[in-house]
């Protein structure tokens, strides 16, 4: 992981699939009892965040240590305890191994500017506690128990929970999760924030062989804001932009779900100003996009001279509020829809 990739992980704070720590779980001063509740502590965490919740499974987790939850900044915490970081990696599997089902296969470690980062590449599974855990405050949650969160928050997940999981990691995940998104889709008032135009019709950009390429281009979808960028099928034009934003509700009376609207939009927006200005740029990103560079790099060019015409405005059409109270938008940009209603050469 880079320090700009570290950075971008830090100006999106915490999330289903990332989360923040000031300093390591445990050390060698610590008594025997109070270590022993931290590494369980620790065992919470990583299963939690592994299963994130049903729009993120197909994400990498992210548990970063060495970052001040005031100040956002790098705190130089006590690594004593985490050096050599291999042997620490096989005794973090070890540890996980000895409470989860199915069990962790991978995880990496490393050190970026003094920051531990340890990521977890998705699963196709939801993972559970394959014995008793015994937690802070003399707290013990039993065998089966599973893990999953809302926002930065972790919850125990009911056998409905469990339920929509299975149906996102069952064999057919589109049609699983159009059925996810039919089942809690409220009808609520359309917000039109603004209306975007990127440019329409993209010419082929020659080579030095004078030779036309327009091929090889795929939709990208940004792994940690998900922030989603569809082609025409020509791939010469985007056809469509879609970004996510959520947000806790306190009630379901008309107050707090606007209130809640606002928010989530606002989030959502926020993941498209942050995609356009930084992730789009990325050599991750272009190489993602497209094998051929000189395609990707004159396609991503007129994106991003339009970034201020995005920031502008996004349309968000529907919101849904799942069994947690959490509310969600969808905001999707399509270029016919912009076409229609101005015109921008």
């Amino acid at each position: 992981m880079t320090r700009e990739e570290l950075n971008s992980l830090v100006d999106q704070w915490e999330n289903a699939k990332v989360d923040f720590k000031r300093q390591w779980y445990w050390n060698d001063n610590m008594p025997n009892n109070i270590k022993e509740t931290n590494k369980n502590e620790f065992v919470k965490d990583i299963i939690a965040l592994t299963n994130g919740d049903v729009y993120s499974t197909d994400k990498t987790a992210y548990l970063i240590i060495g970052i001040d939850d005031n100040t956002r900044e790098i705190y130089n915490f006590d690594k004593s305890t985490i050096l050599p970081l291999d042997k620490l990696k096989q005794q973090l599997l070890t540890l996980l191994n000895n409470y989860a089902q199915p069990e962790f296969l991978a995880l990496d470690i490393e050190l970026v500017d003094e920051v531990l980062v340890i990521s977890i590449p998705p699963r196709g599974s939801l993972i559970s506690l394959s014995k008793d855990l015994k937690l802070k405050n003399n707290n013990t949650d039993r065998k089966g128990t599973t893990y999953y969160r809302v926002g930065e928050d972790i919850r125990v997940a009911s056998s409905e929970v469990v339920g929509e999981f299975e149906k996102v990691f069952g064999k057919d995940k589109q049609k699983a999760t159009k059925e996810l998104n039919k089942k809690y889709y409220l009808l609520g008032s359309i917000v039109l924030i603004g209306i975007l135009y990127l440019g329409v019709n993209l010419k082929e950009r020659k080579v030095e062989n004078k030779t036309q390429i327009t091929d090889n281009i795929k939709d990208y979808t940004e792994q940690n804001s998900g922030v989603k960028i569809i082609f025409a099928k020509d791939k010469k034009t985007w056809e469509k932009i879609i970004a996510y934003g959520q947000s806790k509700l306190t009630k379901r009376d008309s107050e707090s779900i606007q209130k809640a609207l606002t928010k989530a939009s606002l989030r959502a927006k926020a993941n498209i100003s942050k995609f356009l200005k930084v992730d789009i740029k990325t050599d991750d990103t272009i190489k993602e996009i497209s094998h051929n560079e000189n395609v990707t790099e004159t396609l991503i060019s007129t994106i991003s001279e339009s970034s201020n015409a995005i920031l502008r405005g996004v349309e968000v059409s529907k919101y849904k509020i799942d069994i947690n109270n959490v509310l969600f938008v969808k905001a999707i940009v399509s270029r016919k829809s912009i076409e229609a209603v101005n015109k921008i050469k």
